[in-house]
Order: C-alpha cells, then sequence, then structure tokens
C-alpha cells in the first residue's frame, strides 16, 4: 500500500518537526507539509527541503487545522496514495509504524466488515501517559485503553484523532 504523510504544521519546534521527518519520511512513498501561516515559514521550507521524498505548500494564513488536512489529503490523493497518515507536527512514530496501521488496515477489511481508518495510540510527551481509544455506547462513551489488551490488538474505535498530548 503507497501511503502518502500529512503534516500539518504551525509555528512547530524545528528540532521537534526535523526528528518528526526524519523518522516519518523512510516509511511513506512522500510526505507532505502543509504550513497554516507559521511566522517562520521560510525556516520551516528549508527543513523540510532538506528531506527527499517532501513536498511543502503554504496557505499563507491560518486557516484552520481541517482545511489544511484536507488540502493535504487532496495533495496525497493526486500524488497515487493508496493510503494517507495524518500527523500532527509533534508525532514522532516508531520505526514500523506506518507499516503496522497499514497491515492493520488491510486484515480488518473482508466480507464482514469495513474499515476505513485505523491509528496508533500515542503517548504524551509531557504526561507520559498513553492515550486510550473511545467507543460510543447509547447515551455515553467508553475509554478503551491499549493497556488492557495485548501488544499490537486491534481495538474498535469511533474516534480517531492525528495525535495528542
Amino acid at each position: 500500500m503507497s501511503t502518502v504523510a500529512v503534516v500539518t504544521t504551525f509555528n512547530p519546534d524545528l528540532s521537534v518537526l526535523r526528528e518528526q521527518l526524519g523518522r516519518t519520511v523512510p516509511q511513506v512513498k512522500q510526505l507532505i507539509v502543509v504550513d497554516n501561516g507559521s511566522v517562520a515559514a521560510d525556516s520551516i521550507r528549508a527543513l523540510v527541503e532538506e528531506f527527499a521524498k517532501t513536498r511543502w505548500f503554504s496557505l499563507g494564513e491560518n486557516r484552520g487545522l481541517g482545511y489544511a488536512h484536507n488540502v493535504g489529503i487532496q495533495q496525497a490523493l493526486e500524488r497515487g496514495a493508496g493510503s494517507v497518515l495524518i500527523l500532527d507536527q509533534d508525532t514522532l512514530p516508531e520505526p514500523d509504524m506506518v507499516s503496522v496501521l497499514a497491515e492493520t488496515l488491510v486484515s480488518s477489511n473482508g466480507p464482514d466488515s469495513r474499515v476505513a481508518a485505523v491509528g496508533a495510540r500515542y503517548v504524551g510527551v509531557q504526561s507520559s501517559h498513553p492515550s486510550f481509544f473511545v467507543q460510543f455506547r447509547r447515551f455515553r462513551f467508553k475509554k478503551c485503553f491499549c493497556t488492557e489488551c495485548g501488544v499490537r490488538q486491534v481495538i474498535p474505535a469511533d474516534v480517531l484523532i492525528s495525535s495528542g498530548a
């Protein structure tokens, strides 16, 4: 599966962004950075251009995260993406994250199920606490923690986020 990553930036920490690009670029077909009106847009562009397989787009102003995601997704689809990975500017993926997510997406789809998206849990940098997944139940929601299941177990979720912390 050819995965294209989309990262939306807004005044990012350049050292964290550099580490993110270094971790993500080897795992994907291409990485697209959509800048949402950062003050140091030229510095972000220069950093992005240091990496192979990257594209940079500037919105010129902060148009909102959803708008920036949509621009990135459209660019990814135009470049032949079989899947799109959406990341926040401070997400630091594990070395096998993209392949594990792609395998999970493929293996989760079958004659009795249609899965549109898969996501990884995150661990907050400040809190060091792992995230949970959300399942809606009638008039409430349930938090599903990965610590309650095995490694790489699939947890059905009704909400995914691009990152967190």
